[in-house]
């Protein structure tokens, strides 16, 4: 995540992937030498790994997305069918065996990135459940109760909303969540983590100019003495929905979060962003995320009293980590925050009367 190359210009990108390759080719041929030469018959398997790897190191160092590394296999895979055939060499065996897709690809090395935490979600009322718990034939149906107290005796009957389809075990609904603290794990490792985050102590610019986030009053008026650790992180949290196929109108929610303690320049690239949680479609939560955020808050809690990590030092250090504050449009900040509305009008009506 947090160690991709920082490289100035794509023709350095280019010379370090074509040094990388080259050594990964010379230790990988010595392992394609069989017995009697071509007629290996694990030979197909082991230039297919090197083609994978050498697709997968070349997306790593150069940043392209996923598209366009596909784009690239497919046309490798083309040009040894058309190499093959000016060739007279029958390469059908090894066309059949090379992925079709990246997500195949990484399967095939090893390179597993489907590392979210799963919950069931109730289409009706958004209630999740964890995914080992609906396993189980009798909790097939949400349980929830919106008004356990009430006086009449319909409304504390429980939502009952069927949770997989039909009798499948595929739910209907899926929310993927990933805890901030199992980013902040893998970020810590890296060597120069720490000194990245503390760069802004070292910023010589005018009082007067408000140039980053460091220049506000929250930042600086900070309680208890909080930045005065080295390891202690302030975070920004985000959500925001989008449309992730053409000719539809079912969004999808996002849930992410960045270390305002990162340099401006570092704190939105790709490697830096968690992506803490994807709420499913086919429609936006009506009122709040209460239910999504609940697990998120619990690991906010713990990275709030302190957890210690392993990083670059030889015991560990003690990480703390705070939300500062939510940087997402209007609308979707109030969900976020259980507030009202921005068209709300009961809020100002009862704002008036008391005050």
């Amino acid at each position: 995540m947090y160690h991709r190359l920082n490289l100035s210009s794509n023709f350095q990108c280019i010379i370090v992937y074509q040094i990388m390759s080259c050594r990964y080719l010379q230790r990988m041929s010595f392992f394609c030498r069989g017995d009697n030469e071509g007629n290996d018959p694990n030979l197909y398997n082991k230039l297919r790994q090197i083609l994978i790897v050498g697709l997968l190191m070349l997306q790593k160092i150069t940043g392209i997305s996923d598209t366009a590394i596909t784009s690239v296999m497919h046309f490798i895979v083309c040009f040894i069918g058309v190499l093959g055939k000016a060739l007279s060499f029958d390469v059908s065996a090894f066309l059949k065996i090379i992925p079709k897709t990246l997500h195949t690809c990484r399967k095939l090395v090893n390179l597993d990135r489907d590392d979210f935490h799963k919950y069931v979600v109730c289409p009706k009322c958004k209630s999740i459940y964890p995914y080992e718990f609906c396993i189980n034939p009798n909790a097939r149906k949400c349980t929830y109760v919106k008004w356990p107290q009430h006086n009449i005796r319909r409304f504390r009957q429980p939502c009952n909303t069927q949770l997989y389809q039909g009798n499948s075990n595929i739910p209907k609904h899926m929310y993927c969540l990933k805890p901030a603290s199992e980013y902040l794990q893998t970020f810590v490792r890296h060597s120069d983590f720490v000194s990245r985050c503390n760069r802004w102590r070292k910023r010589n610019i005018d009082s007067t100019l408000l140039a980053d986030i460091y220049d506000g009053r929250l930042w600086k008026e900070e309680a208890d003495g909080y930045l005065e650790n080295d390891h202690n992180l302030y975070g920004l949290i985000n959500i925001d929905w989008f449309q992730p196929f053409k000719h539809t109108t079912e969004p999808v929610g996002a849930i992410y979060l960045v270390l305002a303690n990162l340099p401006r320049e570092l704190r939105f690239k790709e490697d830096n962003v968690m992506l803490l949680g994807l709420l499913p479609g086919p429609d936006e939560p009506s009122l709040n995320v209460n239910t999504f955020i609940g697990p998120l808050i619990d690991d906010f809690i713990r990275l709030e009293t302190g957890i210690r990590m392993a990083d670059s030092s030889r015991f560990g250090n003690i990480y703390r980590l705070r939300i500062l504050g939510s940087s997402s449009d209007l609308p979707a900040t109030r969900k976020l925050c259980g507030f009202m509305s921005y068209s709300s009008k009961y809020g100002e009506l009862i704002f008036q009367q008391h005050y």
